[in-house]
């Protein structure tokens, strides 16, 4: 089940160019377990709504809301006579906020609430329990659950990153304050570590606010050109700036590439895209070149290919730098789930992993769901 735009609306395919869902809404959203969410919320089209679609395209439930969420670790919230519902993968009503409250991150333990300016407690950020039972109570000016990725054979230990007082510490899915609030700021978790600021320079934290390294990176660490060198670590480094030049840290905040590249992605499938004299090549994991720099642009691997730019066209390379789909497309992005969207002159598409090429059929005189 493909998303696919067509004269501004959204609609589902699936992998023969079927249309499985004719072009109704205004923005789609990934659920899990290879369905979707549609969304229709502009007021001068009608009654806002919302479709939680079954990875066939039927709809398994719809919502008369100008807001929802798609599922994300077995929940949802839907907003209902001014108040958001959390519901279970079965549509069953779990509990209702108050209202005011709006929910901003679930994961597989806890729900962030942020209280807005309906509420009493103006602005101030709290968590739940799937119960519905406050665990972190509202108190905070931010909460952010960490992403729950562990590195190797490494345990995941949760953590919720949190702001009082304007400074930044980590709480663990109980409420409890494993970092204090000391930090100018602080970035993760990811793979059980983050990035804290002291001094307008950045460290690197463990799990259980262990020190692994003083603030010796420079503010300018988490500024790229791009968005994802984010400090955060992925298959066990992190790309770092300085001087306007990338590098990379290991976990325990050593320096394992010096600040040579214009720009660098994370790595993903052992790899990483880094851009040297304006052309981006991917490096392994020792630094060493397995495809030179040649690209006008690249992104990261996924699913065992990535889009590269070469000539003003994008293509798709395999991860022994062959190609899977040479350079052809205007724009193209990753792949998900098997497949990788594209666009040329106007007409959009998928790629699969073989390299063929899907289009949409040509839709029917009178739209309407199959």
């Amino acid at each position: 089940m493909l998303p696919i735009q067509a004269e501004g609306k959204w609609g589902f395919i699936d992998e023969t160019g079927r249309w499985l869902v004719t072009p109704r809404y205004q923005s789609v959203r990934s659920s899990e377990g290879g369905e979707w969410m549609g969304m229709v919320n502009d007021p001068d089209v009608g009654i806002p709504f919302c479709e939680y679609l079954e990875a066939g395209g039927g709809c398994r439930k719809r919502y008369e809301t100008a807001f929802a969420r798609p599922f994300q670790w077995g929940w949802s919230a839907v907003l209902l006579n001014g108040r958001f519902q959390i519901i279970d993968r079965n549509f069953k009503p779990l509990f209702k906020l108050h209202a005011g409250m709006l929910p901003l991150d679930m994961g597989p333990a806890l729900l962030v609430i942020q209280a807005d300016y309906t509420s009493p407690k103006d602005g101030i950020w709290g968590a739940c329990s799937r119960e519905g039972k406050v665990v972190i109570p509202f108190e905070y000016e931010y909460l952010e659950l960490g992403d729950p990725e562990p590195y190797g054979a490494e345990t995941i230990v949760p953590r919720v990153i949190a702001r009082q007082g304007g400074l930044f510490g980590a709480l663990d899915e109980a409420g409890r304050e494993i970092i204090p609030c000391h930090y100018e700021q602080m970035w993760g978790f990811r793979e059980n570590r983050a990035f804290y600021k002291k001094d307008g320079r950045w460290g690197i934290l463990d799990e259980e606010g262990h020190v692994l390294t003083d603030p010796v990176f420079p503010d300018e660490a988490m500024r790229g050109t791009f968005s994802e060198p984010e400090l955060s670590f992925f298959e066990g480094y992190a790309v770092v700036f300085s001087g306007g030049k990338a590098g990379f840290t290991d976990r325990e905040g050593r320096l394992v590439r010096d600040y040579r590249y214009e720009e660098a992605l994370s790595f993903r499938q052992g790899l990483s895209a880094v851009c040297v004299d304006g052309f981006w090549g991917y490096v392994d994991r020792e630094f060493a070149w397995r495809t030179p720099p040649v690209f006008e642009a690249a992104g990261s691997f996924s699913e065992g290919a990535a889009a590269v730019c070469q000539d003003g066209r994008w293509g798709y390379l395999r991860l022994d730098g062959t190609w899977l789909v040479p350079p052809k497309y205007r724009q193209a992005q990753p792949f998900r789930a098997g497949y990788a969207a594209f666009s040329d002159a106007g007409h959009k598409g998928y790629v699969d992993a073989s390299g063929r090429e899907i289009y949409p059929e040509p839709l029917p005189v009178k739209w309407g769901r199959r």
